[in-house]
């Protein structure tokens, strides 16, 4: 009776997830909530809530930026569907959400006795149910002193709009509240990517009034800030809205840049310190920038840097960033258009570089050491001088048929530093929110995909410390990479491989033992060996699940099979870790077993 051996097991770094099962020998096609670090596989940093409870954002995050004033002050913006926010570096949250307008009104106010409601009335007023008005130095009307912060309850008509007060009235009044300070903020955005005919949709002067569209083409994308420094303040601009500044003052609100585009898609500062909207006034394939003495210049003169230029290739611009000095990137959705500054003319040149490769939505890329990175319709593409795709992209191409496309306009990605990583968040299928990631090792090019409920990624990087932030859609923000569970909650990771030939599949064999070979390892991990006969069978031969504690040496499988992978995973371990090193399995011809 022939001797139990011991094989190896070589099974290569990263996932792939185009493959069958019994293609992707020697690889891995699960890996979920795990990294490869230096060719082997690991546990994922875990997280913790940032914000402080009951401080959360309201709306749902799209868009975060960090950075320092010049008295070396850390402040922390969030761009969310409703709501601009901030945080100081004692996570203390202030509203900077702009006004829309401001003014005074004369005797507004209406109530009825018993009721809550109040009837606003202000000419023309344009205000859209759920938006917040403030108001302030009103006098008592029914009882009630209507001041402070509000949310429109219902739009009677052009003029005349309700809230709903903290008291009822105690009487018939109005109209009535004497000089009234009013400020209506920024109504909120989309949430999702919505489509389809009906009345109302399109652009300003489209179509007849009154006409139904039919047509599936109009598109309402959802909210996006597009949020950048300029010098040591904030520059926000949501997307179709205005831009605004915000200088550091938690007491004041983000306030229009005077002359500026009156609306623009996205924004960006380059490393001139000019900042460029894209699809400005209206125009979806509009590049407008300032001088680069004055944001606040915004005519081209020969006096100044400020220009205005048109782009061909697309259907509208997306996003742009600055890549290195004088160099820039911009895209539409499908094309890329290389931005160079020239010191001697004071001026940019544009020029399409490639076309069939544009960006899938505005938060789909992020810039590493000089080098962009993004996700397209098309594929997962890079940018140091010239593009190709991402190494080895192929063997994840999967995750285009696991996407939800519809809202593929919120996909995010940002740079892991630490690990010289490049995330993407992405809605899978049934799911309107992100709730998976796919990542690329710079180092290796392995690919990593999972599960991660994440709205929005952004990296913190003063005084040389880098933290990570990340936002879920109950306005949570987290600290990634910090422990090993989930906000208290144990984090899980599985890794599996694709089926392997053992001894090319010609003969069945016992698997008596797996002889685990951990760097580290906190919690038992679980062990399952599942074989098959040929790839096509749907019924397994053999089924052996085992638990690995920590310091054993070799585990007693008795598992048969012709063609066999291996699963390894935690769920529910609380502190649970892992490392691994080099794995090997004990086999013996059929019939034999290990001696013990």
């Amino acid at each position: 009776m022939p001797e139990a051996r011991k094989i190896p097991l070589p099974i290569a770094s990263g996932v792939v997830l185009n493959q069958t099962e019994y293609e992707a020998q020697g690889r891995y096609t699960l890996a979920e909530g795990v990294r490869f670090k230096d060719g082997q596989p690991e546990k994922i940093g875990g997280w913790e809530q940032w914000n402080t409870p009951g401080e959360e954002l309201t709306g749902i995050c799209r868009s975060l930026l960090c950075w320092q004033d010049f008295s070396f002050n850390v402040w922390h913006a969030f761009g969310c569907v409703d709501r601009l926010w901030v945080y100081d570096q004692d996570k203390a949250r202030s509203n900077i959400t702009p006004f829309e307008s401001t003014g005074t009104l004369t005797n507004p106010f209406s109530t009825t006795s018993g009721s809550a409601i109040v009837n606003v009335a202000d000419a023309a007023h344009s205000v859209v149910v759920g938006q917040y008005v403030n108001f302030s130095g009103a006098s008592a009307v029914g009882g009630i002193t209507i001041n402070g912060e509000h949310q429109v309850a219902s739009v009677v008509d052009a003029d005349n709009f309700t809230i709903v007060h903290s008291s009822a009235a105690s009487s018939t009044a109005g109209p009535g509240g004497g000089s009234v300070a009013f400020s209506y903020e920024l109504e909120a955005g989309n949430a999702n990517v919505t489509s389809g005919g009906g009345w109302g949709l399109g652009r300003w002067g489209e179509g007849t009034w009154g006409t139904e569209r039919t047509s599936v083409t109009f598109v309402q994308l959802p909210r996006y800030w597009s949020l950048d420094r300029y010098g040591e303040y904030l520059l926000a601009l949501p997307s179709g809205g205005r831009l605004y500044q915000w200088q550091n003052n938690p007491a004041n609100r983000a306030a229009v840049v005077a002359n500026s585009p009156t609306s623009g898609l996205y924004m960006f500062v380059t490393s001139e310190r000019i900042v460029v909207v894209l699809g400005a006034d209206g125009d979806l394939m509009l590049m407008k920038w300032c001088d680069d003495d004055d944001n606040t210049v915004w005519t081209p003169g020969e006096a100044n840097t400020a220009n205005i230029r048109r782009l061909q290739d697309g259907n509208r611009l997306i996003a742009g960033s600055r890549l290195a000095q004088g160099i820039n990137l911009v895209w539409s959705d499908t094309a890329v258009v290389l931005m160079q500054f020239n010191a001697q003319n004071t001026v940019y040149s544009t020029r399409t570089i490639a076309t069939n490769c544009g960006l899938i939505g505005p938060a789909a890329f992020t810039v590493a050491d000089g080098i962009a990175f993004w996700w397209s319709p098309t594929g997962f593409y890079m940018y140091g001088g010239q593009i190709s795709e991402i190494p080895r992209s192929e063997e994840i191409d999967e995750i285009f048929k696991r996407m939800n496309d519809e809202q593929r306009f919120k996909i995010h990605c940002y740079f892991n530093a630490e690990f010289r990583e490049v995330w993407w968040l992405y809605p899978s299928t049934g799911s309107t929110e992100t709730n998976r990631y796919v990542f690329v090792s710079l180092d290796t090019w392995d690919w990593h995909e999972g599960p991660m409920e994440r709205t929005a990624f952004g990296l913190c990087d003063t005084l040389g410390k880098i933290t990570i932030f990340g936002t879920d859609a109950t306005g949570v923000i987290y600290q990634h990479e910090t422990g090993l569970d989930a906000d208290g909650v144990a984090l899980d990771w599985a890794l599996e491989t694709g089926f392997l030939d053992l001894e090319s599949g010609n003969v069945g064999l016992n698997i008596d033992g797996y002889i685990p070979d951990m760097k580290r390892q906190t919690g038992d991990i679980e062990l399952t060996f599942t074989s098959r006969d040929l790839p096509e069978d749907t019924a397994n031969l053999d089924v052996v699940t085992k638990q690995i504690a920590p310091g054993d040496t070799i585990i007693d499988t008795r598992h048969f099979g012709r063609q066999v992978k291996l699963k390894l995973s935690q769920t529910d371990v609380l502190g649970g870790d892992f490392r691994l090193g080099a794995q090997r399995i004990e086999v013996a011809g059929t019939g034999t077993k290990r001696n013990d």
